[in-house]
């Protein structure tokens, strides 16, 4: 049998379907993957609601890992429309600076975030803070978090 010292990096669409076992005892263990976990936030609002100041407790985390993306705008910007959107962990911001939306940004656009301190642990809550100066014309705000977790769900 051969032995692979090191990383072993395969091209992208070379590895499908086809080359994985249905069987119990040859199926690649879940712990051997990443699970990177996509989910939204619509801070319970309609596409067609006007966005409200909000503190939103988003999920707990269930394995250690890393939040690789958050993004956030709004359905429609409005004609004057000002408002951020902030991740917490635990309380407490991990972004640079909180995502700004206003009237200027493009309706419907996911705006991203810079992540500053990316890393979980399992039981970490994660909540998203939404602060709304002025919202005119504005609806259906949402973000989305994406969070790679390093072990097997």
């Amino acid at each position: 049998m051969a032995a692979i010292s090191g990383t072993l990096q395969f091209d992208d669409g070379c590895i499908g379907d086809a080359q994985f076992s249905n069987s119990a005892s040859k199926r690649l263990d879940a712990d051997k993957m990443q699970h990177i976990y996509s989910t939204a936030e619509n801070f319970n609002k309609a596409v067609g609601d006007t966005p409200v100041s909000v503190h939103v407790i988003h999920r707990t985390v269930r394995q250690s890992g890393t939040i690789r993306k958050f993004a956030a705008g709004l359905w429609a910007v409005g004609s004057a429309s000002s408002m951020t959107f902030d991740l917490l962990k635990n309380g407490t911001s991990i972004l640079s600076a909180p995502i700004t939306v206003t009237n200027a940004n493009t309706n419907k656009a996911a705006n991203e975030g810079t992540i500053a301190s990316p890393t979980v642990s399992a039981g970490d809550l994660l909540s998203i803070q939404l602060t709304v100066t002025t919202s005119t014309g504005a609806t259906g705000p949402f973000a989305q978090v994406d969070l790679e977790e390093s072990a097997a769900p």
